[in-house]
């Protein structure tokens, strides 16, 4: 980046606001949410349901309210809102694997900092990057650092196009702004954890893959993988470590092995 386009992207990093645990107030819709004992599942639902929808349309015209949650305290995740520019992690995403006060720091940083620095690297990322720091869509790069950017992109997507599961390909396009946060989150988590006293790399890149741990029938991966806008859970770690200078020298990985990428066709977006 230039220092124009440079000092926009802080000035939206400034202006994120971040939603951690939970609400400070709740939105007195729900006051007004109640389950009749007397009637069908189906007809509190619709009651339910309707007083959502008008809480809903109450709000068109309305100044956009950066204070409210998109994402309940109890789902153990988090998300990035471009329209807003601010980043949730909920209650339940900040207890293990994603976060232990009993684990080291090393491990703490591979999981919730590898998190919290994909969330982050959403403002930038080929959806994010066309909005400023209040969610406008406006465009706050030169053009010659977008045309840079693009070319980043492009590479991140030719990469995931090239990989191989359950007999199809990673749908590199429509997964590349999940592949963006994945890459420069864990990079961003990797320099951060680089500065601890008592940093340990190991412990670093085990903590990442254990935050990505699933199981799955393969009929329901065959299934995301033609509709998930995230690639398999397999290659958000291998794939994303395997672009990292840091893991080759910590694991002894060499030219030849599964995981081998080849220093000049490792991505380094930022």
């Amino acid at each position: 980046m230039s220092e124009k386009t440079k000092t926009e992207a802080i000035k939206k990093l400034d202006a994120m606001k971040v939603h951690i645990g939970y609400p400070d107030k709740l939105d007195d819709m729900y006051s007004m949410l109640k389950v009749d004992e007397n009637k069908s599942l189906y007809e509190n639902n619709r009651f339910i349901q309707t007083i959502i929808t008008k809480n809903n349309f109450a709000k068109i015209d309305q100044p956009v309210d950066r204070d409210e949650w998109r994402m309940s305290a109890n789902s153990a995740g988090a998300f990035y809102e471009p329209l807003k520019n601010t980043v949730t992690l909920p209650a339940a995403g900040l207890r293990a694997p994603f976060y232990d006060k009993n684990q080291s720091a090393s491990q703490n940083y591979g999981a919730i900092d590898g998190i919290i620095g994909h969330e982050i690297s959403h403002a930038f990322d080929t959806n994010g990057s066309k909005y400023d720091e209040v969610g406008n869509r406006i465009n706050w790069w030169t053009e010659e650092d977008y045309k840079k950017f693009e070319a980043k992109a492009k590479a991140v997507v030719d990469q995931y196009n090239k990989v191989e599961y359950l007999g199809q390909k990673v749908n590199g396009q429509r997964t590349v702004p999940e592949n963006i946060a994945d890459i420069g989150g864990l990079m961003v988590a990797l320099e951060a954890t680089k500065l601890l006293p008592d940093a340990n790399l190991q412990e670093f890149y085990q903590s990442w893959a254990t935050v990505w741990r699933q199981k799955a029938r393969p009929e329901i991966e065959q299934i995301l993988l033609v509709i998930d806008p995230n690639p398999p859970v397999k290659f958000r770690v291998n794939v994303v470590v395997a672009n990292t200078d840091d893991f080759y020298s910590t694991f002894k990985v060499k030219e030849g092995d599964a995981m081998y990428i080849a220093p000049e066709d490792r991505i380094k977006l930022w």
